[in-house]
């Protein structure tokens, strides 16, 4: 995907992006592709597909987010995906990319100080103990998720950082109506939208699950 497509997939996705925020993900690309000879970032398939299968599929979750100067915590981030996209494209939005792998830590560290985004952290620690820090449990509008884990597992260790008003997005494939089953009917609000209908990428469906408090 060049540099013209990659933008014009953007757009179509209602995500237009100014030659400085190109510019970012160009930077983000190169360091992914240094980085992969260290650790594994994106797996050796996909490494001529970054564009296509991470970053515009990380877009994809962009329009379904709130309007406005919102926080986010991006759980299981890993080569920090979706919330580093999210965060270029969406720069007023505060994004915390949370990720307890030690090595991948380093590489989101070293990401966030060379794209220099006002509003951007890293974390590197377990979700379980990480949610209860007073910093972090109840602070967070938005949770987002992409190929970490189930939506049971995912909502259990998401619930606690969201505010009461807060989601979980998670970004999946058709499996997850079969997962969404296992809530059971005391679970907590879901519901599914498609991102990408027809298309061939993994993540098609966006799982919401909303925090309810009592």
């Amino acid at each position: 995907m060049n540099d013209q497509e990659f933008l014009a997939a953007a757009e179509a996705l209602s995500v237009p992006l100014s030659d400085e925020q190109a510019a970012l993900f160009n930077r983000y690309e190169a360091l992914l592709r240094t980085w992969c000879g260290r650790v594994r970032l994106v797996s050796r398939g996909d490494r001529d597909r970054i564009r296509e299968r991470h970053f515009i599929d990380s877009l994809r979750v962009t329009p379904f987010l709130p309007r406005g100067k919102i926080s986010l915590l991006d759980l299981g981030s890993g080569a920090g995906f979706p919330g580093v996209p999210v965060k270029i494209a969406r720069p007023e939005v505060k994004v915390v990319l949370l990720e307890s792998a030690r090595m991948k830590g380093l590489f989101l560290n070293h990401l966030a100080g060379e794209l220099s985004l006002d509003g951007l952290s890293v974390l590197t620690e377990r979700a379980e103990a990480a949610c209860e820090r007073a910093g972090h449990r109840g602070r967070y509008d938005i949770v987002t998720a992409r190929a970490v884990g189930s939506l049971p597992d995912l909502w259990r260790l998401s619930s606690g950082f969201l505010n009461k008003d807060g989601e979980l997005l998670a970004m999946k494939g058709p499996g997850a109506l079969r997962e969404m089953e296992e809530f059971g009917r005391d679970g907590p609000d879901v519901s599914v939208e498609s991102m990408a209908p027809g298309s061939r990428h993994r993540n098609t469906l966006l799982v919401r699950v909303s925090a309810r408090r009592e």
